[in-house]
C-alpha cells in the first residue's frame, strides 16, 4: 500500500471515531442537560482517537474513564450514582446498539457471520451511524408527552429505583460482554459457551436480550415520567384553584372595608356640616383633626389587588393575589404596575407561572433579610415588546449573579439550586425571549423582554 493508502485509512479511521465520540456526547447532554465547549470537545476527541489508536483492545475502558471524569467535574452537585449514570450509558448504550445492528441485522441482512461483519469498515461505520437516528427517534417518542419532566429528583422512590436498575444493567452488560471473555479468553470462553444448548448464539443471544431490556427501561422512565409530569400539573391546579378562591376572599374583605369607609364617612361629614354651622373655626379645626386620626387606613396591598384588574392570564392573576396576600402577612411591602391590558404572552401559561413563581420564591428568600423588605413587579407593554420586571431589596450591596443560573447552585442549601436554571432551560426554547438580571445599590431585579414579532 502507498502512502496515500495510508493516510486515507487514517483520515477514514479518525473519521469513524470522531463520529463515535459526537454520537456518545450527544447522548450525554440530552440526559445530562451538561454542554462542554468546543475546545473541551476538541481535545477530548483527540485524547480517545489517539488512545483508540494506541489501545484498541481498550478503547471502551478509556471512553468510559473520560466520560466518568467529565461528568464527575459537570455534576460536583449531584448524587454519585447520577454522575455514573450520565457517564457509562451513554458509552454502553452506544456500544451495545453498534453491536445490536453489527451482530443481529446486518448478520441477518447480508447474509454474513459476525467475523465477517466485524472485518468490513463499512459496516463497523453504518453500525455506529446509526445508533443516532436510533436513540433520536426513541427519545422523540418517549419524551414528547412529559418534556418538561426533568429527570433529576432524588427523593422520588421511581426515580431512584430507575437509576439503580440502569446502573445494574450496565454493569452487568459490561460484565457479560466485555469482562468475563477478557478474563477467560475469548476464545475459549465463547467455545464453552457454545456448548450450553440455550447459548449457542452467545453474543446474539446477550445482546439482543440487553437491547430489549433498555428499551423496557426506557419505556419505564417514560411511564414515570408521565405521572410526574400529572401530579405536577394537578398541584398547580390544586393551587390555582385556592389562589382564586383566596382571591376572592380578599375582594369580598375590601368592598367590605370600602363599604364601612363609604358609610363612616357620610356620618362624620354630617357630623362635620354641623360643626360648619356653628361658625366655630377652633372647634371645626379640633374635630377634623379628630376624624383624620381616627380615619381608618386599610392596606396597602389589599388595593393592590386591584391593580390586578388588567391581568386577563387568570393563573398568573392568582398566583399573583396568593403572593400578594402572603407577603403582607409577612410584613412584607409589594408594589405593582400593570398599567397595560395583558391577555397572553409568547410563553405558555404553564411557562410564565413556573417563571414567575421561581422569581418570586427566590425575591421573597432574598427580601426578607434585607433591613427594608419590598418587592416590585411590573408588566406592561414596550412597543412591540412585554415587559416583566421583579426587583427586590437584598441584605447585600451587590450580588454575584455569575453562578446564578448553573444548575444545582443555590444559597439555601444543597438540592435547592435548581430554579433559576430551570427558568434559563425554558428560555433556550424561546429565541425571541431574552432576560437581563442585575444587582446594585441593595437591589436585585429580573428583566424579561418578550418580543411579540419574531
Amino acid at each position: 500500500m502507498t502512502s496515500t493508502h495510508y493516510l486515507l485509512l487514517f483520515l477514514y479511521g479518525a473519521f469513524i471515531e470522531f463520529s463515535i465520540v459526537s454520537i456518545t456526547y450527544y447522548v450525554y447532554t440530552t440526559i445530562s442537560n451538561k454542554k462542554w465547549s468546543i475546545k473541551l470537545n476538541i481535545l477530548l476527541y483527540l485524547a480517545l482517537f489517539i488512545s483508540y489508536v494506541i489501545f484498541r483492545q481498550g478503547a471502551i475502558l478509556l471512553n468510559l474513564l473520560a466520560f466518568f471524569i467529565l461528568s464527575y467535574w459537570q455534576n460536583k452537585e449531584k448524587e454519585w450514582r447520577y454522575r455514573l449514570y450520565y457517564a457509562f450509558f451513554p458509552v454502553l448504550y452506544v456500544d451495545l446498539w453498534s453491536r445490536f445492528y453489527s451482530v443481529i441485522v446486518f448478520t441477518y441482512i447480508f447474509s454474513k457471520s459476525i467475523e465477517e461483519v466485524n472485518y468490513s469498515t463499512e459496516l463497523y461505520f453504518a453500525s455506529y451511524l446509526l445508533v443516532f437516528p436510533t436513540y433520536f427517534i426513541s427519545r422523540s417518542i418517549l419524551m414528547r408527552e412529559n418534556s418538561q419532566a426533568d429527570l433529576y429528583n432524588p427523593k422520588d422512590a421511581r426515580e431512584a429505583g430507575y437509576v439503580k436498575t440502569i446502573l445494574y444493567g450496565l454493569l452487568a452488560y459490561f460484565l457479560v460482554i466485555y469482562a468475563i471473555p477478557a478474563i477467560h479468553g475469548e476464545i475459549y470462553y465463547f467455545k464453552f459457551m457454545s456448548q450450553v444448548p440455550l447459548l449457542t448464539s452467545y453474543r446474539k443471544t446477550s445482546i439482543f436480550i440487553f437491547g430489549m431490556l433498555t428499551v423496557l427501561l426506557l419505556s419505564y422512565r417514560n411511564q414515570f415520567l408521565k405521572i410526574r409530569l400529572k401530579e405536577r400539573l394537578k398541584r398547580q391546579y390544586d393551587d390555582r384553584l385556592a389562589n382564586l378562591a383566596n382571591y376572592g376572599k380578599q375582594l369580598e374583605v375590601l368592598y367590605k372595608n370600602i363599604a364601612y369607609f363609604k358609610l363612616e364617612s357620610g356620618v362624620e361629614l354630617k357630623e362635620f356640616e354641623e360643626v360648619l354651622n356653628k361658625n366655630d373655626l377652633e372647634l371645626a379645626n379640633q374635630y377634623f383633626q379628630d376624624v383624620m386620626s381616627e380615619t381608618h387606613h386599610f392596606d396597602k396591598n389589599y388595593y393592590s389587588l386591584t391593580k390586578l384588574a388588567n391581568l386577563k392570564i387568570t393563573s398568573l392573576k392568582s398566583f399573583l393575589a396568593s403572593k400578594i396576600i402572603s407577603g403582607e402577612e409577612e410584613g412584607i411591602e409589594i408594589n405593582l404596575e400593570l398599567p397595560d391590558l395583558l391577555t397572553e404572552t409568547p410563553l405558555t401559561e404553564l411557562e410564565l407561572v413556573r417563571i414567575v413563581s421561581i422569581f418570586w420564591d427566590n425575591a421573597v428568600e432574598a427580601t426578607r433579610l434585607s433591613q427594608k423588605p419590598q418587592i416590585n413587579f411590573a408588566f406592561f407593554h414596550v412597543d412591540d415588546q412585554l415587559m416583566l420586571i421583579i426587583e427586590n431589596t437584598t441584605s447585600d450591596e451587590k450580588i454575584d449573579i455569575g453562578e446564578l443560573f448553573e444548575e444545582g447552585f443555590s444559597t439555601k442549601g444543597k438540592d435547592r439550586g435548581i430554579g433559576l436554571w430551570t427558568v434559563q432551560k425554558i428560555l433556550n426554547d424561546h429565541s425571541n425571549i431574552s432576560l437581563t438580571t442585575e444587582s446594585k445599590k441593595y437591589r436585585f431585579s429580573q428583566r424579561l423582554i418578550m418580543n411579540l414579532e419574531e
